[in-house]
This record gives structure tokens, sequence and C-alpha cells, in this order.
């Protein structure tokens, strides 16, 4: 019955984590690329600022019951689901690493600048970002 429940949580969960990514590659992406610099800091700034306590916690919630998934799969000997979990559980590790050591700083950076006062290579900064978000 955990094991079920556990299973019902972590696919919820991933299913809200993998729906941010699947939004971005139908159409913010590509609409975001299109834009000017000041229309871009200021929707990343507005993006930044509306999802940053949510996608923490979702990403929170994520890790815990996929890792609750594998400890529990494991003490049942449910071994299929214990490496699936596992895997899964260092697939977010992974995703989690890249956002902090890659896509938060140069949102940090472009959280600095003004609409009317950014950096000439600013679309190289966008660029990065996109790269190491299609890595994760």
């Amino acid at each position: 019955m955990y094991l079920k429940l556990l299973k019902l949580f972590n696919l919820i969960a991933f299913a809200f984590l993998a729906s941010q990514p699947l939004f971005y590659l139908l159409a913010l992406a590509r609409s975001q690329k299109r834009l000017g610099a000041s229309s871009y800091i200021e929707l990343r700034k507005v993006l930044d600022k509306n999802l940053n306590r949510n996608l923490k916690l979702l990403y929170y919630f994520t890790l815990l019951s996929a890792l609750l998934l594998a400890i529990v799969a494991c003490a049942l000997s449910h071994f299929l689901h214990f490496i699936t979990a596992s895997i899964a559980v260092m697939a977010l590790v992974a995703d989690i690493l890249i956002a902090l050591k890659r896509n938060i700083p140069i949102n940090n950076l472009i959280n600095t600048w003004e609409k009317d006062a950014y950096p000439r290579h600013w679309q190289l900064i966008r660029r990065k970002w996109f790269y190491f978000y299609h890595i994760r």
C-alpha cells in the first residue's frame, strides 16, 4: 500500500516538474528568443520572481518522494522499483546541480540588469542559459 502511494506521489511530483520544461519547449523558448533585450529582461525578472519559491518546493518534494520510494522499494525487495527510483533520484540531482551551478547564476546576473542598461553581449548570455536548460 505504501509503495503504491509513494509511486503515485512521485509520479505526480515528476509530472509537475516535467511540465515546466515541456512548456518551455512548446512555446516559451521560441517566444523568449524573439524578444528584444528590454522585453526579455522584464520577462525573466517576472518569471524568476514568480517561479523561484514554487519550484524550490516542487524540487524538494520530488526529491523527497523519489528518495522515499527508493528506500521503501529496497526494504520491500522490489528491486525494479528501487533501480528506477534510484535512476530518477540521480537524474533529479544532476538537474539540480546544473541549475545551481549554471542556470541560477545566469538568472541572478540577468536580474541585475535594467531594461535600458544591459551588456552588449546579452544574447550570448541568453543563449548560454538556454544551452544549460536544454541539457537539464
